[in-house]
């Protein structure tokens, strides 16, 4: 493309960037008129069918949303030019610069001025969230924010827009989002409205700092706030409590925050800092738990120990079962040989050994053997030990999908059983069966977590995993 080539009925201007989803140029009709924006997509180069879908995505969004501070769709076509098929979106010209590209320029950012902005983008992530069903930008960051010369705050590129109630029902949707700036339930796959709001508080961290919110210092898995001091109490609340790694720990609604960084509402009382996550190294866990989490910025591991008579039908109950039936079974096949019986009767109780066996190993590892996690930022290490013996696999950190809670296909105590469950390659792993529902809940958010963390380090390293 190049400037004064003609795209439908319009003529390119200027190209103001590129990206996964095509190119942007400021146009300008050929008739005549004011200028806007056009984003191409050259079917030849697209990066398959995903970065079709995203142009979809972002032409059918447009056209439903209506906000002084998102831009209009004009129109989406199809056009031909230099013998080369394009998809064409006509947007609005929203008139303003990127917070990236003024922060590279050397413009820093006083704490009003930032408080300022985060109040503008809350605005207009309260409307998103107030749609039915709810919006979720996806990738809410410093490139995708425009500062005006009103020094008001406008929201572009809806390519990775999704909206909560397809998020929720296909949590494996394609990853969309920015390093440093995306939460660990959306790397999970499951963003929701509250992902808009931690992408928007490391947008605020970006401006604070002029670093990726990813290379800051931080106490566990969350930014450490006392990096800035002298933060306004309002700003200071706001990223607090947007900047929680658990999007349940995300108690200030978009509305609520604009509200309090612009001086309308008070901030929040002594109980919203109750809620905060346990000091770095520890993982709240119930008491009487056996489970141990060590955690710390190099790696994370989960030990689970033999169950024995805990954790119900996993234990020696179980396993006291096991070895019942192979007596039975061993009593009828040595039986029926002694009385000279046909081969078919002692043939007959193979299956029986087969299944009584692998019952007995299943139950005896739950009973007395241990299971052991370790995270790194090289990979996963997975551990099954029984009475000392054993052996361990690993996985590349390119090769795991999130930590789920789902359910058994084993029952403990005569009811279904959850479990923690984990793609390693083209393995399912599944283990801590028969543990109460706080525990698995610990386990999966700090596993989680410390997987968030270890991908975003690796991401800025250079690291294509």
């Amino acid at each position: 493309m190049r400037a004064g080539e003609p795209v439908g009925s319009y003529l390119l201007v200027s190209r103001l960037g590129s990206g996964y989803g095509g190119e942007t140029w400021a146009a300008r009709p050929a008739a005549g008129g004011g200028e806007l924006v056009l984003k191409l997509i050259d079917l030849r180069e697209a990066p398959g069918w995903e970065g079709v879908e995203l142009f979809r995505r972002e032409a059918e969004a447009l056209r439903r949303l209506e906000h002084p501070r998102i831009p209009r769709c004009l129109g989406h076509f199809e056009a031909e030019s230099g013998g080369r098929l394009l998809l064409v979106l006509a947007m609005e010209k929203i008139e303003g610069r990127d917070l990236q590209r003024l922060a590279d320029s050397g413009r820093r950012f006083a704490d009003a001025e930032v408080a300022s902005i985060l109040a503008g983008l809350a605005d207009i992530l309260a409307y998103l969230g107030s749609l039915r069903p709810p919006v979720v930008h996806r990738d809410v960051n410093p490139k995708n924010v425009l500062l005006g010369p009103d020094g008001g705050v406008s929201l572009v590129d809806f390519s990775g827009v999704q909206d909560a109630l397809r998020s929720a029902a296909s949590p494996g949707a394609t990853l969309v989002g920015t390093a440093g700036y995306t939460p660990v339930e959306q790397v999970a796959g499951r963003a929701t409205p509250r992902s808009d709001l931690y992408a928007a508080a490391a947008t605020a961290l970006f401006l604070l700092s002029g670093r990726n919110p990813a290379e800051l210092p931080a106490r566990g898995l969350k930014p450490d706030l006392g990096s800035f001091p002298g933060l306004s109490p309002a700003l200071a609340a706001v990223l607090d409590d947007w900047l929680e790694p658990d999007e349940a720990r995300r108690l200030i609604g978009a509305a609520g925050a604009a509200e309090m960084l612009r001086g309308r509402a008070p901030l929040p009382g002594p109980a919203a800092a109750a809620r905060r996550p346990a000091p770095e190294g520890r993982v709240p866990l119930p008491s009487g738990s056996r489970v141990a989490i060590e955690r710390d910025a190099e790696h994370i591991r989960v030990l689970l120990p033999p169950a024995g008579r805990e954790r119900g039908g996993t234990g020696l109950v179980g396993a006291s079962f096991a070895l019942v039936w192979l007596g039975f079974v061993a009593f009828w096949t040595f039986s029926s040989v002694a009385m000279g019986a046909p081969i078919f009767f002692t043939l007959f109780s193979l299956p029986f050994w087969a299944v009584g066996l692998a019952m007995a190993r299943f139950m005896i590892k739950g009973a007395l053997g241990s299971t052991e996690l370790v995270l790194d930022r090289s990979g996963l290490r997975f551990s099954q030990r029984l009475l000392g013996l054993g052996g361990s696999r690993s996985w590349p950190l390119a090769e795991l999908g999130p930590f789920r809670i789902e359910d058994s296909l084993y029952q403990v105590r005569g009811r279904g059983a959850r479990e923690l469950a984990i793609e390693a390659g083209a393995t399912r792993l599944g283990f801590g069966r028969g543990l109460s529902g706080r525990e698995l809940g610990a386990i999966h958010d700090a596993l989680n977590g410390w997987l968030q963390y270890a991908r975003e380090l690796s991401v800025g390293a250079g690291d294509p995993s």
